[in-house]
């Protein structure tokens, strides 16, 4: 068959046609703008969806952050303030066992609880006390304070050991018996019973503590340090009598088993040669020399 000639004409009408857009072939959703009825408003309206962007904070925004938040409470309340709690009382220092204390009536307080009775194992302590090894009294001073008899005594035992014993309000001694037990010792026994003359069956001698009346008894009634007492010194250097009791560690001589010595300086006077041997070592340690424990003259061996 033979082919259509085609004109030069042909072509160019055919060009100015307008060529019609390819449709797709996927399907389209129809819009429709009219307003939609109020029963379909209802349910086809979607929620509003919050954005996740923060938005910028304004300058109220920042202001009333930046404000304390006691400034942007507002309280307009007539009524009284609630009452305030009173402090704590502070506690009243507790007196110290040199320091006399009265009640409301005016009497003195005794630091300790008086003792009716002996407590235990006080009768095997006195025992120690006066029939063991006799222990010496190096120095004994009066330390009197706010009108408070006071006298402390230095003591050395026969292991060289010394002791400090304290007689006050509350008796005091730093060996390790009272030191634990807080109780009287052998020491203070042996201080109240020897040296300032309490009585066998007397009640101070366990008791933890004194008045200041009981110790005006005890301190200024009793015999007077050897080296304060008013001697009728000779100065020849010649024993006398054995008899009395002895000026270092104020028990009685028993002649008839007691090794003594005496002071061949000036007085004569006579002590337990065990004492005495204590007493030159602490004298010794302390000063560098002994002297006679009654007219502090120097020891001649």
């Amino acid at each position: 068959m033979p082919r259509k000639k085609v004109d030069a004409v042909d072509l160019e009408q055919a060009e100015e046609v307008p060529l019609q857009p390819r449709r797709s072939g996927r399907k389209r959703k129809s819009t429709n703008y009219a307003e939609p009825k109020a029963e379909e408003a209802d349910w086809k309206a979607s929620p509003e969806k919050k954005s996740m962007i923060k938005k910028p904070k304004t300058e109220n925004d920042k202001a009333t952050i930046a404000a304390p938040v006691h400034a942007a409470i507002v309280v307009d309340d007539a009524s009284p303030p609630p009452p305030t709690r009173p402090k704590p009382k502070k506690r009243a220092r507790k007196a110290r066992d040199d320091e006399v204390e009265y009640d409301h009536h005016g009497n003195e307080i005794r630091k300790r609880e008086y003792l009716s009775y002996p407590p235990d194992k006080f009768e095997g302590k006195l025992e120690r006390a006066l029939n063991e090894t006799r222990i010496a009294v190096i120095d004994r001073e009066r330390t009197d304070s706010d009108g408070v008899p006071r006298e402390r005594f230095t003591m050395m035992g026969n292991c060289y050991k010394g002791y400090t014993v304290n007689i006050g309000l509350v008796p005091k001694c730093d060996c390790m018996d009272f030191l634990m037990r807080r109780n009287s010792c052998k020491h203070i026994i042996y201080v109240l019973y020897h040296v300032l003359n309490v009585a066998y069956d007397s009640e101070f001698l366990y008791q933890h503590a004194f008045t200041t009346d009981e110790l005006h008894r005890l301190l200024n009634e009793q015999t007077l340090a050897p080296a304060a007492a008013p001697q009728d010194l000779t100065r020849d250097g010649k024993q006398k009598e054995v008899e009395g009791e002895c000026s270092i560690c104020y028990t009685e001589f028993e002649p008839a088993k007691d090794s003594t010595v005496h002071c061949k300086s000036q007085c004569g006077n006579n002590f337990h040669s065990d004492c005495m041997k204590l007493w030159i070592r602490a004298q010794t340690n302390q000063y560098g020399k002994a002297t006679c424990p009654m007219c502090r003259a120097i020891w001649v061996h």
